[in-house]
């Protein structure tokens, strides 16, 4: 895994294995999947916590083979916009005192290839209540080639949660889809075996956007607009030209 490779243990033969061929081939078979520098997910799933810079070099390569065969990349990163003690409630585990800052980094990675196409996981939830609309917004207007996927869970942070106390989505979460509805779609991110009441809550924010607003976010994304959908026999044909 990445983060088990220091940015300065990387040399040119594990920018060759990384990149080689039959890792082109895997990835297109299953798709892009990243963990940035605060990505700590210690609740459900009891995922443990992981961390590396977005920058890291095998992240800029992973990057490159992405906009290479015309795949997305999801990055699960947790919104660290300055150094900041560790969040408490978030406090099981093997986790360090303080978290760095990772978004100058996820801005180079950005910038590295446009080409690439980031998507950018868990808007509306989050544990350092630091993704807020603002952020999301600077960083979508500076990088188009940004996307975000929507995670709903009430165990993240009450600052970022898009619902406010009425029950409707907040103004500036609503004004920011409006603006921004061809980089959103609805994440995934459920176990299925821990109860329904993500899919519930996932509902809900479709039902509460403006139907123009929905039928993008909650169709024409998902269905290929960000490289999601690909013919079958385009992708078989492209991997029958791979050779070893």
């Amino acid at each position: 895994m990445i983060q088990r490779i220091t940015p300065d243990k990387v040399t040119p033969d594990v920018l060759v294995n990384s990149s080689g061929r039959r890792g082109h081939r895997e990835s297109r078979s299953r798709g892009f999947r990243g963990n940035g520098r605060g990505a700590f997910f210690l609740g459900r799933g009891n995922h443990p916590y992981e961390s590396t810079r977005p920058d890291h070099p095998l992240f800029l390569a992973l990057a490159d083979i992405a906009a290479q065969h015309g795949m997305p990349i999801d990055l699960h990163m947790e919104a660290v916009p300055q150094d900041m003690p560790f969040p408490r409630q978030s406090g099981r585990g093997q986790n360090p005192e303080t978290l760095k800052e990772n978004i100058s980094g996820l801005e180079r990675l950005l910038a590295h290839n446009p080409n690439a196409r980031i998507v950018w996981a868990h808007a509306g939830w989050d544990l350092t209540g630091e993704r807020t609309v603002p952020l999301m917004r600077s960083l979508l207007k500076k990088h188009p080639n940004l996307y975000m996927s929507v995670k709903l869970d009430e165990s993240g942070s009450r600052r970022t949660w898009p619902f406010g106390p009425k029950g409707g989505l907040k103004p500036g979460w609503l004004a920011m889809l409006r603006d921004f509805s061809d980089r959103f779609v609805i994440g995934s991110d459920q176990f299925f075996d821990e109860g329904t009441e993500r899919l519930t809550l996932a509902r809900k924010f479709v039902d509460a956007l403006p139907p123009e607003v929905a039928r993008v976010v909650g169709s024409e994304m998902p269905n290929g607009s960000i490289g999601l959908r690909q013919r079958r026999d385009d992708l078989i044909g492209q991997e029958e030209k791979v050779t070893f």
